[in-house]
């Protein structure tokens, strides 16, 4: 008792008292009598002169040495408080004594809880005690100068925010349910809506212990994943794969070998490996279109169960096409917080009060994103008058959860206005990949307070590790550097002694997590005979050392890019990744033969047999126009990967090219029953049934409305729709006419919207348009685009080099169609449609020999039942009539007539106006005797044998030299 009145008398005494005895009227007299002691409440609310637990409230016994604080009747409901108080010693600059006042006292309780504080038992009842406490004296009861220095340098510190986690209740209870049996679990969302601290929190509620996680991307992928699963396995007696990875083996054989350990592994039931940022493999569309060994590992993980939990966080959700495959994988989708959590934000910011009417139509605006509404808080806090803000209707305004613009320039401003050395810190915790704990910041030299103004302006995130907070950059706030700033060499070092340091001391998994981790700093930092040895190969930094080898733009070293290729290839045979880099590096060296490339994909082929493998090979053969080999090359892919079903849909498309028709049905047919939700097989399937004519039409539309209702959102495949139903149009008139445009349009706009890139949809948008004579501004622009995102497609410049000609045509600048129209002509002889436009070029001039020679050059190169056949078939019978008109007006002497300006709907199916194109020139020549000589492009009078003779044979002859405008 009497250190207690020593330390009242001294100034260094704070009480902590139960919820219960504050309730008392009398104890509340005591302590309002005793001004100048500081007292906190335990538990219950704190009603001056009580106050809450803060770091501030206990300064008195922090801020100087002696302090004694005194805890009065603590009791079971009083734990919040407790833990509050020892959090708050543990950070704190001197440590007090802690004296217990009570009947009883259990002294391992408290000796658990104040780890490493010293803890005393003072045996009183609370309520007398108060009335033997002294009454301050007058030089204590206003701040000490050490608490005094301590409160100023606490208030000119960061003013950082709480840490809160809202609105994800029912989310949470879902992931905690799916985290009560094994097996992968997918949460996804976009990026910046929550899942890492989503994931977090459920792997916390559910008492399941951490595995090191894993980050997908640059330096991470299959080899990482498979020395993580093999070290994991082997720890629970499961050492399949450990075994596999030790040996020469192929990718499938991995695969096989990883999922059999992870069934074998009944003791992983209470362990959770966290796979962050799926969508890396998985692609655009999340169908793992780019297909190697890690995509197949991946695959294989999403679709088979075990008694290990897996969750993978992911952009979007994977999709696989092979019915019944994914049924026990686990969905969670994320969407924005409602408006009502979103004043707690706000408030964890520091953000001003305003009224909460307007967190509503907030909400609304940035469809609840979390990231948008911390960025939104920040402004508003920060800025001058910023709460007007909260009553800007476009400020922040995003169109979808998804649509983070805004927020990317907004998190870029941010970053651009921190200077000196805290921005030293924010770069210096960019370069790390996972999140790290305070005492991995500190040995950062980063400091308390730079980290605390870091978490203020919302540069660096908390994410709750069981009791501890981890810390990580966003990547979102990684874009908004440039690479050589998260790369540098000095940084990387200290990162890599760092995780070097932490894995000496560590053991199991964990050892190898942070060898991993180090051996990837320590490659960026150039240091490679530092590297760990581990028990399995690892050459995922290997593979992103050569590729800045071989495409740095300043000096490529494609000597040492193949030294480092062979060394990894030495090692590990089955690296996929290895032997696409040396097939890319064989490519692009100069005198490379076929017979060489042939004989290297053989050998990759045999060792790492992988889809993207083939592929690599066909885009080779194809890009020297060697289609025959490209097929032998697909065909010796499908004899080693017989159940990929994209090799055989793109060897039917090869096939269908070179005439082999059955053989790619065939093809196509198989591909549908290995994968029978591929859009492509139904799409490609469905062109090539619109090649066979109109007859075939009706089957090939509804193959092609079954790829787009398989792939709403795949351009490609809605463009192909679309294409089909202009081509339908171009042959009706009316009411159906405009029901198959108005269609195809929507279908378009569709396909376009949200700023996609899709050159095809952009072409026949044009079409559309420029067909219904509406806007040839917005043509010209809708081609622009396309030809902007075109960049090595032949076939695809082709098209939007005639559609430019033929949208000259339609504004009546028809020198300008005809010179491009001729430009195409001299690279491709085989386009239907280039002599098609040709024809109405010189029909438009009043040429209508040259025009029906050309039209039948047009019909000679279409397919026989098409309806480009029919089309151009009907407008031969129009010009042949034109043509034997003319020549009876001639042969009777009357005035040549106008020409016939041909329907556009004839020719390129366009609308049925008739194109303002001025009559032609007459050109009068003398004869002989003085008379009149016929108009150039006219026919000569004849007799009437002559004039009833075919102008097929006219316009033959007139097809040997092109006619060139007279005047």
């Amino acid at each position: 008792m009497k250190r207690i009145v020593s330390a009242i008398e001294s100034g260094r005494c704070v009480l902590g008292v139960s919820g219960s005895l504050l309730r008392d009227q009398d104890v509340m007299y005591e302590v309002s009598r005793r001004e100048g002691l500081p007292v906190v409440a335990l538990s219950g609310p704190a009603t001056k002169p009580v106050e809450e637990v803060s770091e501030t409230a206990l300064l008195r016994v922090t801020a100087q040495p002696g302090g004694v604080l005194v805890l009065v009747d603590p009791e079971m409901v009083d734990q919040p408080g407790l833990k509050a108080i020892a959090e708050a010693l543990k950070s704190a600059q001197h440590t007090p004594t802690v004296l217990v006042v009570a009947r009883n006292y259990n002294p391992f309780t408290f000796s658990m809880m104040f780890s490493g504080v010293p803890t005393a038992h003072v045996k009183e009842r609370g309520k007398p005690f108060f009335g033997k406490l002294p009454i301050p004296p007058a030089e204590v009861q206003t701040t000490l100068p050490a608490v005094e220095k301590a409160l100023s340098k606490k208030k000119s510190g960061p003013d950082a925010p709480a840490y809160v986690f809202v609105g994800r209740e029912d989310e949470l209870e879902t992931l905690g349910g799916f985290l009560g049996t094994g097996g992968p679990i997918v949460v996804s969302g976009p990026a910046g809506v929550g899942k890492t601290q989503l994931v977090a929190h459920a792997i916390d509620a559910a008492g399941l212990s951490r595995t090191p996680r894993m980050n997908l991307g640059r330096g991470s992928g299959a080899d990482t994943l498979y020395a993580l699963l093999a070290s994991i396995t082997a720890d629970a007696g499961a050492d399949t794969l450990s075994n596999v990875l030790k040996e020469e083996h192929t990718p499938q054989q991995a695969i096989d070998a990883a999922i059999a350990s992870l069934k074998a592994a009944e003791s992983l039931s209470d362990k959770v490996l966290v796979v962050e940022d799926l969508h890396w493999s998985a692609g655009r569309e999340g169908d793992f279109f780019h297909k190697g060994r890690l995509e197949m590992l991946l695959e294989a993980l999403l679709t088979s169960t075990y008694p290990l939990h897996i969750v993978f966080t992911s952009r979007i959700q994977p999709v696989f096409y092979r019915e019944g495959v994914a049924t026990n994988l686990k969905r969670l989708e994320l969407k924005g917080l409602k408006g009502r959590f979103l004043h707690e934000i706000f408030q964890a910011y520091k953000a001003p009060e305003f009224p909460r009417e307007h967190f509503g139509p907030m909400a609304e605006r940035i469809h609840g994103h979390p990231m948008v509404a911390r960025a939104y808080a920040i402004v508003v806090r920060d800025r001058e008058e910023g709460v007007k803000l909260v009553e800007d209707a476009k400020f922040m305004k995003v169109d979808s959860l998804d649509d983070i613009g805004k927020l990317e320039k907004r998190l870029q401003r941010q970053v651009e206005k921190v200077k000196g050395p805290l921005r030293e810190a924010l770069t210096a915790i960019a370069h790390l990949r996972e999140p790290v704990d305070g005492k991995f910041l500190s040995d950062l030299k980063i400091t308390r307070n730079e980290r605390l103004e870091l978490l203020a302006q919302g540069l660096l995130d908390a994410l709750p590790a069981g009791e501890e907070r981890w810390y990580r950059v966003h990547p979102l706030v990684q874009r908004c550097f440039k690479l050589r700033e998260i790369t540098n060499f000095d940084i990387a070092g200290h990162i890599a002694n760092l995780y070097s340091r932490r894995a000496n001391e560590a053991t199991g998994v964990e050892a190898l997590a942070l060898k991993l981790e180090a051996n990837r700093y320590l490659r960026m930092a150039r240091r490679f005979r530092d590297v760990h040895a581990i028990p399995f190969h690892d050459h995922d930094p290997l593979k992103e050392d050569v590729l800045n080898l071989l495409r740095s733009r300043s000096r490529p070293n494609p000597r040492l890019a193949e030294q480092r290729i062979s060394e990894g290839l030495n090692a590990d045979p089955s690296n996929d990744d290895l032997w696409l880099l040396r097939l890319e590096l064989m490519e692009s060296t100069e005198g490379t033969t076929k017979e060489a490339f042939d004989a290297l994909f053989a050998e990759a082929l045999d060792k790492a047999p992988v889809p993207e493998i083939v592929h690599k090979a066909v885009d080779f053969y194809l890009r020297r126009r060697a289609r025959k080999k490209a097929i032998e090359v697909l065909e010796s892919g499908i004899e080693k990967l017989p159940n990929e079903p994209r090799l055989r849909t793109r060897l039917a498309v090869l096939q269908l090219r070179e005439g082999r028709r059955n053989e790619a049905i065939e093809h196509l047919r198989k591909a549908m029953e290995i994968a029978p939700m591929l859009p492509d097989a139904y799409g490609i399937l469905g062109m090539a049934r619109r090649d066979e004519g109109a007859e075939s039409t009706q089957e090939a539309e509804d193959l092609l409305r079954e790829a787009v209702r398989l792939a709403p959102n795949d351009t490609v495949q809605t463009s192909r729709l679309a294409d089909l139903l202009l081509d339908r149009a171009r042959s009706h008139t009316g009411d159906a006419r405009q029901a198959l445009l108005n269609e195809a349009r929507e279908m378009l706009d569709l396909a376009l919207k949200e700023g996609r890139k899709s050159p095809d949809a952009q072409i026949l948008l044009a079409q559309i348009i420029r067909e219904a004579s509406e806007d040839y501004e917005r043509v010209v622009w809708l081609l622009k685009q396309a030809k902007k995102n075109t960049e090595r497609n032949r076939e695809r410049l082709h098209r939007i080099f005639l559609e430019f000609a033929l949208t000259d045509l339609a504004r009546g600048d028809v020198d300008s169609a005809e010179s491009t129209l001729q430009g195409l002509t001299d690279k491709d002889q085989t386009d239907h449609k280039i002599p098609a436009a040709l024809a109405q070029v010189h029909e438009a001039r009043g040429l209508l020999i040259p025009a029906y020679a050309e039209l039948k050059r047009a019909v000679e190169r279409t397919p026989a039942m098409s309806f480009a056949r029919h089309r151009y078939e009907a407008e031969l019978v129009r010009l042949q009539a034109a043509i034997e008109l003319q020549a009876a007006n001639m042969a009777a002497g009357l005035e040549t007539p106008a020409p016939v300006v041909a329907s556009k709907t004839a020719v390129i199916g366009e609308s049925d106006q008739p194109l303002a194109t001025p009559s032609a020139p007459r050109t009068i020549r003398r004869g002989k005797e003085g008379e009149a000589a016929p108009a150039e492009g006219a026919v000569e009078a004849a007799p009437a044998e002559a004039a009833d003779a075919a102008p097929a044979e006219a316009a033959e002859a007139a097809s040997e030299e092109r006619s060139a405008p007279q005047t």
